[in-house]
């Protein structure tokens, strides 16, 4: 059954894909609100030189 409904030829391969999107997920969004707080705290002088 895994084939037809997950893509995948085991039910554990298709967890493992799926543990692998949340954790890439997980790191992007940990990594656009490091750079959101490092620009909100960034003085906006230094844009302008």
């Amino acid at each position: 059954m895994a084939p037809r409904y997950l893509g995948t030829d085991t039910t554990g391969e298709a967890i493992d894909e799926g543990l692998k999107v949340l954790l890439i997920g997980a790191v992007v969004g940990m990594l656009a609100e490091i750079s959101g707080s490092i620009a909100a705290i960034a003085p906006q002088d230094a844009e302008e030189e």
